[in-house]
């Protein structure tokens, strides 16, 4: 019983303990809610939480700010990389426009130069032709030439001979002359008035052969020179020929030099606008 009653007031001290406890909180509570209603701003900022708010408030108030300098940092380096992309784009859009102007110029050059290349080969082309045309009327002339000379030596021996049948006829009539005491004087007459006749005919005739043996001799002489002068045309124009091949092959070569040139400039003239194009799409 005695031990009954002593834990029943232990229980009931514990009991009282804890209502006291319990009015307590009751009592603050009461305290706090009515301090609740009446709170003043400085009541808030002497609290902790406040305290805990303000400093995060003000480390995201600097945050901000920092990330505001950044950005306007940021955003100032961009409109300079922006522009100096803009003033390299168009230095580049002007470099290339200008190289494909130097080389579409350079192009029209190589064209007009390959023009010139194909008129001067048209050129050679039409001289040999005309060479060569000069050259085989020459030779036919060359053949007239020497047939002339052969004409001209078979009538030069037909009068040499004519001559030569002249002259024993004189020779003849005087070595016979010793028949003459037999002749009456008619026929002596007649026979000399024949002599006469004939050596006047002979003299006559003698001077016109001279000439024209003369002339044909000059003429024979002057076709041998211009013969040896043809022979010496003929090499040169042979040589001037050779020359001229040398010329044309010259130039075919040049030309497909130039065209080889043309075709590389041209291909780096298109790969020049493609670069242009790609940058114009950037």
């Amino acid at each position: 019983y005695e031990e009954a009653t002593a834990s029943a007031a232990k229980q009931k001290e514990q009991l009282d303990s804890i209502l006291s406890e319990l009015k307590t909180a009751q009592d603050e509570n009461s305290t706090l809610k009515a301090r609740q209603n009446t709170w003043s701003d400085e009541d808030f900022i002497r609290t902790d939480v406040f305290k805990q708010f303000k400093a995060q408030n003000e480390d995201l108030i600097k945050r901000i700010n920092n990330l505001e300098a950044t950005n306007k940092q940021l955003r100032e380096e961009a409109e300079k990389l922006q522009a100096e992309r803009t003033s390299y784009k168009t230095q580049l859009e002007v470099d290339a426009s200008q190289v494909t102007q130097e080389l579409e110029a350079d192009i029209i050059t190589r064209d007009q130069d390959l023009a010139r290349v194909r008129s001067a080969r048209d050129e050679i082309l039409a001289e040999n032709t005309q060479r060569k045309a000069s050259m085989e009327q020459e030779k036919s002339s060359l053949g007239h030439v020497k047939e002339l000379i052969s004409a001209k030596d078979d009538r030069i021996a037909a009068l040499e001979s004519r001559l030569s049948r002249l002259e024993p006829a004189e020779d003849q009539e005087m070595v016979n002359a010793d028949d003459l005491t037999e002749l009456s004087e008619d026929e002596l007459r007649q026979k000399y008035k024949k002599l006469q006749q004939d050596f006047q005919s002979i003299n006559q005739e003698l001077p016109s052969i001279e000439k024209a043996y003369k002339k044909m001799k000059d003429q024979a002489q002057k076709k041998v020179l211009d013969f040896v002068a043809l022979e010496e045309k003929v090499s040169l124009l042979i040589a001037e020929k050779s020359k001229a091949d040398q010329k044309y092959f010259a130039a075919r070569k040049d030309a497909d030099t130039r065209n080889n040139e043309i075709r590389s400039l041209r291909h780096q003239n298109s790969k020049s606008t493609e670069i242009i194009t790609q940058l114009k799409d950037l």
